[in-house]
């Protein structure tokens, strides 16, 4: 072996050579072998130079792509790809030359300007970095993007680039790399760490799809300055092999050298950075833990070094009960009659109470009621599109107090602090942005890892009487604590935020008596099971749930607020329950006593339950003694069945008898109670020397929860026998879990969760999800097999013994109170807002951009002028969507949730998982100018691009599940004029007609068959309606390919508000105008 003092004697001579770059290879004796990432020594290191750089190398994988041009052009291409250590890169590999003189990187779009090929590919949304290097392309994608849907499009542009004849770089630009040219200047050190980079190190490097920068050394410190490049970019195991191969090999070589030190690029600095931060957060929970192989850092903690929390202000989170008893003597004057507690709440945030209920009954389902809401709620999905409408009004500041919370943006996939990590590098943007709109407009801002909105709006914002609307359906949690809570779009938000009366039209009452007390295995998530699956997901459209009774006084406030939560699913307004002496135990545990002290005082003047002899639209009963536990699915969370018929039903309907995962959590059922009660379950298991069979996950509500479960050992009882505890955000319940088995395959999970339509947690349109409770979920995990009652079945313990669970315990809050954690989530109540403060949107950005106003249907000229006929007219059928289409199916999530502060690339996915009634197709329609069959989105935009309006046909409860306005926002965008349905989702009907899409519905449900795609559509009637005559009939004239016309009634249902926006072109247009209108007046 060459000694150092040889090797060094080469090493100057090639380096003396290498000024003229005479010798490109000077010490090809002693480069036989690779280095990086190689499975063989560095042939002529020392022992410890050998053991280091032999680990093995990830396995590379080439794919060919035989890509051909049409017409006169055509040839073919081979394009080989290569895998790289780094997941996110692959090397593409033409055949030819790409940058011999050098390589080069591009690290956003300005940068690429510079190359035909670099720009092209950084229009695909999903492209990161593009690396060129001698005869490769790397690409770097987003985390979440697929490559096989991003190759096809990468090979086709670099395809049409080199068949195209264009040169790499615009003239006069792309020189050679220059950071290795050894100069007359560089001493003799520079000049040996220069050649080894050069003939050593980049060639191996290059082999991974990477490369090497020198950035300099230091002579006094010995410090060598590089940074890496390419598929290296961000990969932990280059910059690993950074410090422990290249750094010895120079150490070896080079005795000047003492440390090798990576140079950040821009990105990845401001990344470090930002995790840093968050690191800072978690510096007193240095715990480790070892969940499903891999370690993990917790990232609760209970101990003392966190600051103290800020201090509350407490009036801006009580109810102005004050105003709202006034406001109730009014209600009863005009009504005189008994009133039930939604009665109470909703009548007493009226605008005008005498003019709102003028008229007295019937005003339940009649009467369009303009309300003041107390408070805004909204999560960092759709609380982009809701600032981005906001900041359209020309207002400084929101009406009402707001808070902003980060938790859809967070995937699950290793464990809570890798997957925070992750997230908050790839949503930096996203988070920068809503931060800077919440110190702009004076917002509370929870920032990523605090907690799920609905946790901690219960544990922060909500009070018995509030009113307060929540850009998420599950809004309702917070009626746990006898709120009436509302899921709403965002411009339905922007109301509240502008002051402008929200109107919603009169909920009917659906009473629910809950008698008895629950026990054993059952819990509140079986009531609402129970509930949901007598109601149906359409049986609580257009009404709120009241639940009373003696039931309700024995559950915790935690429990109401699950079988509030799910609500939702049966298309309710929101679910509310009297003042309860559990209420006021909650509000004293999570520090808000004197919002308990003022709720009493207004429960002593009758406002916080139902007055005697009210009455209700419609009755339920159950007996929560009698009560069995529920698995609600697959595929729709009405579909219940009794735990002892379970069994027979996976026999019956022939599913595999395994349970692929269980997951407990969200912000269904992550409570204190819920975690105590799984945690109990896990601990009889630990006993036996169980553990799960099945995949096992943990999703904490909130950093009090986390931080408090850590503290009295549930955490650790969970993770004792295989349980997985995710970060304190939605994670696989809105679909962020990036799951790797079962990919394609029919399997089933269990969750605690409140949805489980197709597809909706994995992306997996075969996987079952069936609905149950935390204490289902966890004991059947243990069995791995669907067909397990922990009420009766036995487990085999790890001595070969028959053992059967208990029933599950835990208290309802803990015994020594919450602790708070990481105080440092906590936002300062009631900030001010810092108009100067300008929101962070890049211009260049994918992610988010900046609204125009949708554009008006009519023309000005066209109101004042009576001959002109306000009318949708030679409107194309674009398609008649057969059976449900929920708003995943209209604006799909996962994936899709970081376009949700960008409109035009989110357009790209709207109504992809609809079915086409008529071919019977996913996301498929007809260009009926052109023959051509499309994705629906495509044939929309081709429409939209011709200037031609376009209308779909839908069937019932169009619109189901999710609150996002973007599955309204969408169809918009690309100029969907009319949706026509035999019924509408409550929420989705609302948001549609904010942003100036014209909802009607069938007289005759039959009728539905009546429309093709294809077909011309226009509106008769819609004139008289918007000259102010809300007593008009729309009708629909369709034309028929043959010539020939039918008539078809519709119902309107339109508010005279609701009219207006139709008028205006939306919501928004017309509250820019009033603003404007305001402040000319006060001018």
């Amino acid at each position: 072996m060459a000694s150092p003092a040889a090797a060094r004697t080469a090493v100057a001579g090639t380096a003396r050579a290498l000024r003229t770059r005479a010798i490109p290879g000077a010490l090809a004796a002693t480069t036989g072998a690779r280095f990086f990432h190689s499975t063989r020594p560095f042939a002529t290191a020392s022992s410890s130079l050998v053991s280091t750089l032999s680990r093995p190398r990830l396995a590379s994988v080439r794919t060919p792509a035989a890509w051909h041009l049409a017409g006169s052009q055509r040839r073919t291409m081979f394009i080989q790809t290569e895998t790289t250590p780094n997941a996110d890169s692959l090397k593409f590999i033409p055949g030819q030359a790409v940058a011999p003189t050098g390589t080069h990187e591009f690290l956003d779009a300005g940068a690429a300007a510079s190359s035909p090929l670099a720009d092209r590919l950084f229009h695909l949304p999903d492209v990161r970095s593009v690396f060129f290097g001698p005869d490769f392309i790397s690409v770097n994608k987003s985390e979440d993007a697929k490559w096989s849907e991003l190759k096809p499009e990468i090979y086709s542009i670099i395809m049409e680039h080199f068949t195209s004849g264009r040169p790499l770089f615009e003239e006069g630009k792309g020189g050679g790399a220059e950071d290795t040219r050894i100069l007359d200047t560089d001493t003799e050190v520079v000049a040996m760490i220069k050649e080894l980079l050069e003939t050593r190190v980049r060639p191996a490097i290059m082999e991974d799809g990477g490369d090497i920068e020198y950035r300099g050394f230091d002579e006094d410190s010995g410090v060598v300055k590089l940074s890496l490049k390419g598929s290296c970019r961000g990969c932990e195991s280059s910059a690993v092999t950074l410090k422990s191969g290249i750094e010895r090999m120079l150490m070896h070589y080079i005795p000047e050298v003492k440390e090798v030190e990576q140079v950040l690029g821009p990105e990845e600095a401001v990344a470090e950075d930002e995790f840093a931060k968050f690191e800072e957060r978690l510096r007193a929970g240095g715990k480790t833990r070892v969940a499903h192989g891999r370690l993990s850092r917790s990232l609760a903690t209970h101990t003392s070094s966190y600051p103290p929390p800020p201090p509350r202000d407490f009036k801006s989170i009580t109810p102005p009960y004050p105003h709202l008893l006034r406001q109730l003597e009014h209600v009863r004057k005009v009504l005189n009659r008994p009133l039930s507690l939604a009665e109470k709440i909703v009548y007493s945030h009226l605008v005008n109470v005498e003019e709102g209920l003028a008229g007295g009954d019937p005003i339940r389902g009649e009467k369009h009621l303009k309300l003041r809401p107390d408070r805004v709620a909204l999560q960092d999905a759709s609380a982009q599109m809701a600032i981005l409408q906001f900041s359209t009004c020309g207002r400084e500041a929101t009406a009402v107090p707001v808070s902003i919370h980060c938790d859809h943006l967070i995937s699950a996939y290793e464990g809570a602090e890798a997957d925070l990590k992750r997230s908050i590098m790839s949503n930096k943007e996203v988070f920068d942005f809503l931060e800077s709109a919440a110190k702009k407009y004076g917002i509370e801002f929870w920032g990523p890892g605090s907690g799920i909105i609905h946790q901690i709006v219960l544990e922060n914002y909500s009070a018995p009487g509030l009113l307060m609307l929540g850009c998420d359906s599950h809004t309702p949690n917070a009626g746990g604590l006898g709120a009436i809570a509302i899921g709403v779009g965002g411009a339905d938000a922007v109301d509240a935020m502008t002051a402008t009366p929200w109107e919603l039209k009169a909920p009917k009452l659906i009473g629910v008596e809950l008698k008895g007390e629950l026990s054993g295995w059952c819990s509140a998530k079986d009531v609402i099971l129970e509930v949901v699956g007598r109601l149906s997901v359409r049986g609580g459209t257009g009404s709120i749930i009241e639940y009373y009774g003696e039931g309700v006084e024995r559950m915790g406030a935690t429990g109401l607020a699950t079988i509030a939560n799910m609500g939702a699913e049966m298309g309710a307004t929101t679910s509310t329950f009297p003042y309860s002496d559990n209420m006021r135990r909650y509000l004293h545990a999570t520090n808000r006593g004197p919002v308990a002290d003022e709720a009493d005082k207004a429960q002593a003047a009758g406002f916080l339950s139902p007055d005697q002899g009210c009455e209700y639209d419609q009755h339920v009963s159950i007996d929560l003694s009698t009560l069995e536990p529920k698995l609600n699915g697959p595929f729709t969370p009405d579909l219940s069945t009794p735990l002892s018929k379970f069994g027979g039903l996976v026999k019956e309907k022939g599913w595999k008898d395994e349970l692929s995962a269980a997951l407990i959590g969200s912000c269904t059922n992550s409570s204190y109670e819920d975690m105590a009660r799984a945690a109990s379950i896990a601990r009889q298991a630990k006993t036996k020397g169980l553990s799960v069979k099945s995949s096992f996950m943990v999703t904490p509500g909130s950093e009090l929860i986390n931080a408090t479960i850590e503290r009295d050992g549930l955490k650790a009882d969970l993770e004792a026998v295989g349980g997985q505890v995710l970060a304190n955000a939605c994670g696989p319940c809105i679909g962020q879990w990036e799951r790797e088995e079962k990919k394609g395959e029919e399997n089933a999970i269990l969750t605690s969760f409140n949805r489980n339509f197709k597809a909706r947690n994995d992306g997996n349109r075969l996987t079952m999800n069936f609905l149950a409770s935390p204490d289902i979920v966890t004991a059947m995990a243990f069995s791995g097999k669907l067909s397990f009652d922990p009420r009766h079945d036995e487990l085999i313990d790890s001595h070969g013994k028959p053992f059967k669970f208990d029933p599950p315990t835990g208290d309802k809050l803990p015994q020594s109170g919450f602790t708070a954690g990481n105080t440092t989530y906590l936002p300062r109540p009631t900030p001010e807002p810092v108009p100067s403060t300008p929101l962070a949107i890049s211009p260049t950005s994918t992610r988010l951009e900046l609204l125009a106003p949708f554009e008006p249907h009519f023309p000005p000229e066209a109101f004042a002028d009576s001959t002109k006929k306000l009318e949708f007219d030679d409107v194309r059928c674009l398609l008649r969507i057969r059976g449900k289409c929920t708003t995943d199916e209209i604006s799909a999530a996962g994936k899709w949730l970081k376009y949700k502060g960008h409109l035009s690339n989110l357009a790209e996915n709207t109504l992809i998982g609809a079915t086409n009634d008529q071919t019977g197709r996913v996301n498929s329609a007809i260009d009926f100018e052109t023959g051509e069959e499309g994705t629906i989105p495509e044939v929309a935009k081709k429409y939209k691009a011709r200037g031609q309006p376009w209308m779909i046909v839908t069937d019932h409860n169009y619109g189901e599940g999710s609150a996002r306005e973007h599955a309204s926002l969408q169809p918009r965008f690309l100029n969907c004029k009319v949706i026509l349905a035999r019924s509408f989702a409550r929420i989705h009907r609302t948001n549609l007609t904010k942003q100036g899409v014209l909802p009607l519905t069938f007289v005759n449900d039959a009728d539905y068959s009546l429309i093709d795609a294809g077909d011309v559509v226009s509106t008769r009637g819609l004139d008289d309606l918007i000259r102010g005559n809300l007593g008009a009939d729309v009708d629909v004239v369709v034309k028929k390919a043959d010539g020939s016309e039918k008539v078809i009634k519709t119902v309107h249902g339109l508010s005279k508000d609701q009219v207006e926006w139709i008028r205006e072109g939306s919501a928004l247009n017309l509250i820019k105008r009033k603003v404007a209108e305001e402040k000319s007046a006060h001018a």
